[in-house]
């Protein structure tokens, strides 16, 4: 897991193949149980995809950058674009099974 806390996400982290970004704060108890099972999903089950946590408090910028005015949100992004967004309620089971139906389009 990366913890982005300066308000930049680097460009190698952009621009890799798969990458969940994880946008939430210390204030949200759902945050910190969906960034606790997403990290052990990430080292599990999808090691190929790269995860990021951002804490919104610590980073308004980037943040507002990516339109993120609530939490939690997830974003799934390959070659520096977003491909999905979950906003507030979602499933872990959810977002594994995005993240395993894109890597597999990517690999084919």
């Amino acid at each position: 897991m990366i913890s982005i806390t300066d308000n930049f996400i680097p460009e190698e982290i952009l621009e890799s193949k798969a990458s969940i970004f994880l946008f939430g704060n210390q204030h949200c108890s759902v945050c910190s149980a969906l960034k606790l099972k997403l990290q052990t999903v990430m080292i599990e089950i999808l090691p190929e995809v790269t995860f990021v946590y951002v804490d919104t408090n610590l980073n308004p910028v980037l943040a507002a950058s990516h339109s993120v005015f609530t939490v939690p949100v997830a974003i799934f992004r390959s070659d520096n674009k977003e491909y999905n967004r979950w906003v507030r309620s979602f499933s872990i089971h959810e977002i594994i099974a995005y993240c395993q139906r894109m890597l597999l389009i990517q690999n084919s």
